[in-house]
């Protein structure tokens, strides 16, 4: 397994104006051997001594939300599109992404709603059959719900949350609710986006 260092910082990294957006703060990004960073940030060895605690700056607790797992409907288009800020998460920074480039968190949403399409598109026994390439960006095209899954898979493993679930012993396992988990600061990584969203052409 190739070595890592992580990149810490608890200190403002990005000034968006007024009122500035501490989007990196208490972040860890992993970052290959030999990366050169500017100052104001502090490098640490990742010794996989332990497991670390998760990564975040806020508490919160998990309740169920029917409408995000609910049929297509208009109402629930309308919750999945209000989770993405302007721009849908594609963004240019002058230093962070020269180039316009998404933010990971956007894509994965995104592929999550197009499994839930597929899933219901599928039970109603309509399954969607692309005839040309330009058909694999829609939701619930087979190609796309097939890198769907995948990609999601390997991003919950990047990331690999370590927050604890206590075991319900009814169920003789967890739902993921109702317990405190430490969590990285949504919103203003949704404000962060939305200020440096990538502009077309």
């Amino acid at each position: 397994m190739a070595k890592n260092q992580l990149l810490t910082s608890h200190t403002k990294l990005l000034d968006v104006g007024e009122p500035s957006l501490e989007f990196l703060s208490s972040f860890v990004f992993p970052l290959p051997l030999g990366s050169s960073l500017q100052s104001g940030v502090t490098l640490v060895q990742n010794t996989m001594a332990s497991i670390s605690a998760p990564s975040g700056s806020i508490t919160t607790v998990m309740k169920y939300n029917r409408t995000f797992s609910d049929p297509p409907s208009e109402d629930t288009s309308q919750a999945w599109n209000g989770i993405y800020p302007k721009g849908v998460g594609f963004v240019q920074h002058p230093t962070l992404a020269p180039e316009p480039s998404g933010l990971s968190v956007f894509h994965q949403l995104h592929c999550l709603d197009a499994l839930r399409i597929a899933y219901y598109t599928a039970l109603q026994g309509h399954p969607s059959h692309p005839t040309s390439h330009a058909d694999h960006n829609e939701h619930d095209d087979p190609h796309h719900v097939r890198h769907c899954f995948d990609y999601i898979r390997q991003s919950l493993m990047c990331h690999a949350d370590t927050n604890l679930e206590p075991v319900d012993p009814k169920l003789g396992g967890t739902t993921g609710w109702g317990s405190p988990k430490t969590c990285r600061d949504y919103h203003s990584v949704k404000q962060w986006a939305k200020h440096w969203m990538a502009r077309k052409e």
